[in-house]
């Protein structure tokens, strides 16, 4: 994780994948019409514009190992339970203090740190993402494409109907009509669409609570997270209830308790291990997201692993890198085969300049999880940065290994492309930069990098297939939206 995006890689995040390194083609986000969208935005509908697409732009998505592991851990089984194949639900961590979960684009879940802060337990964690999965397994996605645009139609409809009967009537009284008439079709296109978005609410609470059972998990964690979400609708008390994009929280809240009702939440050591992990990616974020100073007078006096955690990581953005070191070397000392620990150090390190270091904690890192991709995104860096060119052919391994993993990850193919260029390979070098400017949204730059590796690559190659398909999808595209 970095202080600047909360996540050590910030260049791996991409919320609309374009081609892949097989060569498939980009998707799309739903397109809605002009003047549907304009008149649900006229309505107040904004969620409407977050449900179903997700946005290319604008969102602060961050990624770290830790985080990614264990919130996936927990999740599988929910989406297992909700009749979902969990490698095609994609997490998306995005840098906001606020509680938040939602799903877009088909089955992507986008999860705000500050949920993860403030839930306060991984089972009331998991129970809003068990909610997001209902969503998904209910199609509510299309649903509520469906009832926006049932929504826009019949409150554009109240409106000419009513601008027409002023229109007849003249004078200042018309145009104060028709002005009412704008406004009582924007109220019913947002109440007939909240209707929907109340209605699939409760639908997905309900599956939430159907797969928090099958899993083995208490739902009555959830009830505590909800009760801080009740605290922020109050604001809203003197607006029309119908204007509230969730049900109200106090049903909401009486639908789990009833469900709960003596319902016991389970002590093992099993529970207590998971807790712990969760109060190391609260300390976690914490420490990278608030000011160093603040992080360390929340953990002043801590010396639980979290507590330890944090410090380490507030001293660290505080440039004291003796104080950094020494706290995250008590804890390798500690329990030696923690990945995240040396991956934490190597970072540390990395960004200090001191690059042979970072590179063996990394390469130990690397050691303890031959799968975690972004640690051997990080061992690669490192490696890279010592200069030392007899490791070119191991780094350009590693990083074969990652694009295994992670076809997308734009970092890992910025960083090929160095190796393979310094190891004078340049027609893979180009390759690999024309596969980071196509991750990047630089189509035109991916276009003629993959031309220019056509002239340095064997014919017969996958590697001169591959720049030629990126080539001619890019020109082929090109040509479509001139015509």
């Amino acid at each position: 994780m970095r202080e600047s995006s909360v996540s050590a890689h910030p260049e791996q995040v991409r919320p609309m994948p374009g081609v892949n390194r097989r060569g498939g083609r980009p998707g799309s986000a739903p397109v809605r019409a002009e003047r549907l969208g304009a008149a649900l935005l006229a309505a107040g509908v904004v969620v409407a514009t977050t449900v179903w697409a997700v946005p290319a732009q604008g969102l602060p998505l961050v990624r770290d190992t830790e985080i990614e592991t264990h919130v996936r851990a927990w999740a599988d089984p929910v989406f297992a339970a909700a009749g979902l194949e969990a490698s095609s639900v994609r997490l998306y961590l995005v840098n906001e203090p606020t509680i938040n979960a939602f799903v877009a684009g088909g089955q992507n879940i986008f999860v705000h740190t500050g949920l993860i802060v403030r839930a306060g337990t991984p089972d009331a964690l998991v129970g809003v993402i068990a909610h997001e999965a209902g969503h998904i397994a209910a199609g509510h996605l299309v649903r509520t494409r469906e009832a926006a645009e049932k929504a826009a139609i019949a409150g554009l409809a109240t409106t000419l109907i009513t601008i027409g009967a002023s229109a007849l009537g003249g004078g200042d009284d018309a145009i104060s009509l028709g002005a009412a008439g704008m406004s009582l079709g924007e109220n019913i296109a947002s109440r007939m669409f909240l209707q929907h978005s109340r209605s699939a609410e409760y639908a997905a609470d309900l599956a939430a609570l159907q797969y928090l059972a099958a899993v083995g998990r208490p739902a009555r964690p959830m009830v505590e997270l909800l009760v801080a979400l009740q605290a922020k609708e109050q604001t809203q008390e003197l607006l029309d209830p119908y204007a509230r994009t969730h049900p109200l929280t106090q049903e909401r809240i009486q639908q789990i308790l009833d469900w709960t009702r003596g319902e016991q939440v389970p002590q093992s050591p099993e529970r207590a291990a998971e807790q712990a992990a969760y109060d190391r990616l609260v300390a976690k974020i914490v420490a990278f997201t608030d000011p160093p100073e603040q992080t360390l007078q929340r953990y002043a006096g801590d010396d639980s692993v979290a507590g330890r955690y944090a410090r380490a990581i507030a001293y660290y953005r505080k440039s004291d890198l003796n104080a950094a070191l020494s706290w995250i070397d008590e804890l390798i000392a500690q329990s030696p085969e923690d990945h995240y620990f040396h991956e934490l150090r190597g970072q540390i390190l990395l960004e200090h300049g001191r690059v042979a270091e970072a590179s063996e904690s990394y390469r130990q890192a690397a050691e303890l999880a031959p799968e975690a991709a972004l640690i051997l995104v990080g061992f690669a860096q490192a490696e890279l940065e010592t200069g030392d060119d007899s490791s070119l052919s191991d780094v350009t391994a590693v990083l074969e290994r990652v694009l295994d993993l992670e076809p997308a990850n734009a970092k890992a193919w910025r960083l090929l492309a160095a190796a393979h260029g310094r190891a004078g390979n340049d027609g893979l070098a180009m390759l690999a930069t024309a596969e980071h400017a196509l991750l990047r949204g630089r189509a035109a730059d991916a276009r003629r990098f993959a031309e220019r590796a056509l002239k340095h690559l064997p014919p017969d190659s996958p590697a001169f297939q591959r720049a030629d398909d990126i080539g001619q999808l890019l020109k082929d595209s090109s040509g479509a939206t001139r015509r």
